[in-house]
């Protein structure tokens, strides 16, 4: 089996709200490249309508600390790891 590579991203927050803000305008929004107000879920919908919460994203009132812990020395984001640990079936 192959490995994933591995990437060290540097990264600021200001450039995150800023390819959200891109790829929002891109998609047609306008309220690209800013905090989320609300709290949201990612459903799969299957062929029978039926829905399964996928992935349930960080609330609201923790969103921008979790954003900040990034910024944060030691910290670092290891894509291989993050898809390893998520059920991706």
């Amino acid at each position: 089996m192959r490995s994933i590579p591995t990437t060290h991203m540097d990264f600021r927050r200001r450039d995150i709200l800023r390819l959200h803000e891109t790829l929002m305008a891109i998609a047609g929004y306008e309220y690209g490249g800013q905090y989320k107000t609300d709290d949201n879920v990612i459903l799969e919908v299957d062929a029978n309508g039926n829905r399964k919460v996928r992935f349930c994203p960080t609330p609201v009132d923790e969103t921008a600390e979790a954003m900040e812990q990034l910024e944060r020395p030691g910290v670092e984001f290891c894509v291989s790891e993050f898809r390893q640990s998520q059920e991706w079936g």
